[in-house]
């Protein structure tokens, strides 16, 4: 039976928890509900590190042990009420397809 809830990917889940955003974007785009967990302490490196991309995703910080969310959640969390994903990476993914559609059309031109 699939878990709910994983932190770091160690195994299958519904609602993946991740502390590393290059595992955690691919879940973006393939449409996985997906948060994205920062260590309090960390916080403050994480944002000036990741820049932007931090605010595509869902985010909890972990303090003392305990997750606190910095979005609307619903609770509880369920199989039934997931956190939906953002839609803020949305214009992003479109304008990279353009930029490589057009890369592939020049590259065949020459």
């Amino acid at each position: 039976m699939p878990r709910l809830f994983s932190y770091g990917c160690q195994q299958p889940a519904t609602l993946p928890g991740l502390f590393e955003s290059l595992k955690a974007l691919p879940c973006l785009g393939l449409e996985t509900p997906v948060v994205y967990i920062e260590k309090a302490r960390d916080a403050e490196v994480s944002s000036c590190r990741l820049g932007g991309l931090r605010d595509f995703f869902n985010r909890m910080k972990m303090e003392n042990g305990r997750l606190i969310p910095d979005f609307d959640l619903p609770f509880p969390i369920t199989m039934r009420n997931i956190p939906v994903n953002k839609d803020s990476w949305r214009p992003y993914a479109e304008a990279l397809k353009r930029r490589c559609a057009e890369f592939v059309k020049a590259d065949r031109r020459a």
